[in-house]
């Protein structure tokens, strides 16, 4: 691949696809749910795995749909007439409703019709997505659970929109946490567990009331994220962390690096979750080439965000730790970083593997700086993020 960012995603390393999002997932569910009220034998696995097999072809294709959903949905010369009959009904330029004989939803919205005959054209957008239907949720929630230990790099089209969402949701809910973080003061509510301790120690008695209230300062995160070659499969998961961060806490900066550091904040407050990517191989650093993790450090400590760094700083590192750079230079960044009071999590999508060895130079020189370094590939890797999180910094720091 070209390691050039320019000309769109597949160039920053990764496959062009299309993804099988919630509009195409709806549909598929009601085409199989049309099949079963006419007789055919659908199965709830049968859809999902007819879903799970449309990330392997070009969705744009109406022709490479039909034929791959009726290998899926249909298994006898009776259900591949029915569905022959259906498919049309429901994946069709300008189709604005399900046929009232096999609808048990009533009349459908119209579907927005793009002219240009691209995917949402004939997948429309019938029914909000998210609209409770047990079904639907449940096929949704299958791809979910079946892509919760797996690789980021291995996912498959139709699960990579889904778990980006889930990223993006525990990063809001770890942002969430801390930004509720309280602390003992002498006004506002009692806080009964703390009492209740003091009591225990006094004999029972209560002697005073201890009382807790908001923090006036909630501390502040630094996100530095390595965006170069060697961790293009991760790129678009990394983004999706920072981006559920700095939208829920409010005293965030997110940065990128290559062979140079580039502010993300910005972009993050003007663009999509879905359009950051793109929008940050057309302005962003350049990537695709090798890394200088030290010479990023350094950058952001002489920046005039590195005057946030203090004993209330939480700075998440996301990088596998390989450095053309210094190894010097990295260790002296971090003993400047860690000299300052703040704390350092290193996010690193290889240390997940049960054969990996920290043995490149720059991850050995970072390790013995660190206060975690915690694996960052899977779904169950970012959820244990917000768990060492809790452990390391609950009471003692935000």
């Amino acid at each position: 691949m070209d390691g050039n960012i320019e000309g769109g995603p597949e160039r920053f390393g990764f496959m062009a696809f299309h993804s099988v999002g919630p509009a195409l997932t709806r549909k598929v569910v009601d085409l199989a749910r049309a099949m079963r009220r006419a007789g055919a034998g659908v199965t709830p696995g049968q859809t999902l795995e007819a879903i799970r097999g449309l990330g392997h072809v070009d969705v744009e294709s109406r022709g490479q749909v039909k034929d791959l959903l009726r290998a899926g949905l249909a298994s006898t010369p009776e259900e591949v007439r029915l569905y022959d009959a259906l498919f049309p009904e429901f994946f069709h330029p300008g189709f604005d409703r399900t046929p009232p004989a096999v609808s048990a939803d009533g009349p459908r919205p119209a579907a927005r019709v793009d002219p240009s005959g691209r995917t949402e054209a004939f997948f429309g957008q019938g029914t909000h997505p998210e609209d409770g239907d047990p079904e639907f949720l449940a096929v949704r929630g299958s791809l979910v659970d079946a892509a919760r230990n797996t690789d980021f790099a291995r996912l498959e089209p139709d699960e990579t929109a889904v778990i980006l969402k889930e990223v993006r949701q525990l990063a809001r809910n770890l942002a969430g946490g801390l930004k509720r973080r309280r602390r003992s003061q002498g006004r506002d509510r009692i806080d009964f567990r703390r009492t209740f301790r003091r009591m225990v120690r006094t004999g029972g008695e209560i002697l005073d009331l201890v009382k807790r209230g908001h923090k006036p300062n909630p501390g502040r995160l630094i996100l530095l994220a390595d965006l170069s070659a060697s961790m293009a499969p991760y790129t678009r998961f990394f983004l999706a962390f920072l981006y559920g961060l700095t939208d829920v806490f409010p005293r965030a900066e997110a940065f990128g690096f290559s062979t140079r550091l580039t502010r993300l904040t910005p972009l993050f407050q003007r663009s999509r979750p879905e359009t950051v990517l793109d929008r940050l191989t057309k302005t962003g650093p350049p990537m695709g080439g090798g890394t200088d993790i030290g010479g990023a450090l350094w950058a952001f400590v002489r920046s005039r965000q590195g005057s946030w760094l203090g004993p209330r700083t939480l700075v998440f590192i996301l990088s596998d730790g390989w450095d053309r750079g210094s190894p010097d230079d990295l260790r002296s960044a971090l003993k400047k970083i860690r000299g300052t009071g703040a704390r350092i999590l290193w996010l690193n999508p290889l240390a997940g593997d049960p054969g990996y060895e920290p043995l490149a130079a720059g991850i050995a020189a970072a390790l013995p700086l660190v206060q975690a370094h915690i694996p960052f590939a899977r779904l169950a890797d970012v959820k244990e993020v917000g768990r060492r999180v809790g452990l390391l910094f609950f009471y003692s720091f935000f």
